[in-house]
């Protein structure tokens, strides 16, 4: 794909820093993302993101903001984790360079109505913040 516009609404790979406790330093780890925007047409750029998680711990899932894929969708998808979340309340903008360029599964073909309550569970997230 030669257009940073082609990758919204596709799961990819991408990495995120993380704290290793153990190693006192921080680490890389590969997670499963959603592409919700890019900064530019073109590559390289800034990339919007939500991640997708299997959330360890119940007690940490939104019952709002955490839309949950499970089954046979997470199958469909290629997650690894049944359930998984998409975090619409957990917004990450990670640069191009960190995105795996190898397309996971493309949400808005395989499920569009999983797509649009994604979408509708982030504006709703919007609309509470600062901004409304």
């Amino acid at each position: 794909m030669a257009k940073a516009t082609e990758y919204i609404g596709k799961l990819m790979a991408a990495r995120f820093p993380y704290y290793n406790n153990q190693e006192n330093r921080i680490k890389f780890k590969k997670r499963p993302i959603l592409v919700i925007g890019v900064e530019k047409e073109q590559f390289p750029c800034d990339v919007t993101v939500l991640p997708v998680s299997k959330v360890s711990h119940k007690r940490h899932i939104h019952p709002e903001y955490d839309v949950e894929v499970s089954g046979d969708k997470c199958e469909q998808l290629k997650l690894h984790h049944s359930p998984s979340y998409i975090r619409t309340h957990k917004i990450a903008t990670v640069h191009s360079s960190d995105i795996s360029h190898t397309i996971i599964s493309d949400m808005r073909t395989i499920d569009m109505d999983l797509f649009d309550k994604i979408k509708v569970s982030h504006q709703k997230f919007v609309e509470n913040t600062l901004f409304q």
